[in-house]
């Protein structure tokens, strides 16, 4: 995938091809990982929940799915655009579509973790999870942020520029553990 050919590219467009890749990569055969039979990837699912029904049902950007028998925990991701020229900032990120989405309940969980995909469009990913952090900070009580707002945390090998954060959600104080994943699309 050419990461700059994504430079100006909407959401959608960067998502449905990020996607397009990542099944590529587990459903690559003996060169896949073991661990890739046991996860499904989603792009833009439609959610049961709020007691929407048909089209007006809420869609997560990206949903991996664990496989099998028994119970699928499926971890979701958001993705934004960071691209400070375009208008595409902090604020969407962590505003009502962005993390709010999993602050408010509506896009419900099956455990107590959900991800964040910033597609890095200008400036660096460094300075953008500065902002990011800094606004968790500002903000601690609206965003219901568990010090520290914001914590370099490797998830996977490859993927350089990830951090965690931790919110309680709801009146129940429930701990949410948020992946923050900022990928680059430009030069």
């Amino acid at each position: 995938m050419d990461k700059r050919a994504f430079a100006e590219k909407q959401e959608p467009v960067i998502t449905g091809e990020l996607v397009r890749e990542m099944r590529g990569y587990l459903e690559s055969g003996p060169d896949a990982p073991d661990w890739a039979t046991h996860y499904s990837i989603h792009d833009d699912p439609p959610l049961n929940a709020g007691g929407r029904q048909g089209k007006s049902r809420f869609r997560v950007d990206i949903e991996f799915e664990r496989v099998g028998t028994g119970p699928r925990p499926r971890l979701q991701f958001e993705a934004k655009r960071l691209n400070s020229s375009t208008n595409h900032t902090v604020a969407g990120y962590l505003g009502v579509d962005g993390l709010g989405c999993f602050l408010s309940g509506r896009y419900p969980l099956t455990h107590g973790e959900a991800g964040m995909l910033g597609y890095v469009q200008s400036e660096t990913e460094e300075s953008w999870a500065e902002q990011i952090g800094a606004r968790l900070d500002a903000e601690a009580e609206a965003f219901g942020t568990v010090p520290p707002s914001l914590a370099a945390k490797r998830i996977a090998t490859g993927l350089d520029h990830t951090w965690i954060s931790q919110h309680r959600r709801g009146l129940e104080l429930d701990l949410m553990l948020v992946h923050h994943v900022l990928l680059r699309f430009a030069d």
